[in-house]
């Protein structure tokens, strides 16, 4: 079994402190070892020291089965967004989840879905067996025409989209739409 240390440039062995070497922050414990692999608590922020004892920044950490993200300066992401990751108040984020920030029975909540990278869905999206899409910022369609410039869908008040066949019309909750060149078109 080994242990990371970290020199001060005097050769000095850094004991019960944070310090940075190389652009990159480390914590040494009393008896010098560089905390590895575990969490690192730092006045109200939570941080995650990797293999090489090096705070990891600007990513995600699986830590007994649960996705964390990493801010790009090493908190840890509580209760909100960034980055197009959604964190809950433990610092869990939404992995293969719907989340709104609206009342869920209001019609025209704002969805997300965060994916298996518990990234925001964007563009796209098959979910259980159902074809979704959402925007640049990741919310989910509702209730219009699309356009990907090749295809075009009809979104359903439920976000549910349905692809059209260009140069056919197509009759869908009682009115006929139309695709040609990737654009759609309704009656």
């Amino acid at each position: 079994s080994y242990a990371w240390y970290g020199f001060d440039w005097n050769g000095y062995m850094y004991e019960n402190t944070t310090f940075y070497q190389s652009s990159k922050k480390y914590k040494a414990k009393a008896d010098g070892k560089l905390c590895v692999n575990e969490w690192i608590y730092e006045d109200d922020d939570a941080y995650y020291a990797g293999a090489d004892g090096a705070y990891l920044m600007g990513e995600t950490v699986t830590y007994k089965g649960k996705m964390y993200y990493l801010q790009s300066w090493g908190a840890m992401l509580v209760n909100g967004s960034s980055n197009g990751y959604r964190a809950r108040e433990d610092g869990s984020l939404y992995v293969n989840a719907w989340y709104t920030d609206d009342d869920p029975s209001y019609e025209w909540a704002d969805w997300y879905y965060y994916g298996s990278d518990g990234k925001a869905a964007k563009g796209v999206t098959v979910i259980g067996g159902k074809t979704y899409i959402f925007n640049d910022y990741g919310y989910m369609m509702q209730n219009t025409l699309y356009s990907d410039g090749t295809n075009a869908w009809v979104v359903n008040k439920d976000g549910i989209a349905t692809k059209l066949v260009n140069n056919n019309w197509t009759y869908l909750d009682g009115k006929y739409y139309y695709a040609v060149n990737g654009k759609a078109y309704d009656s």
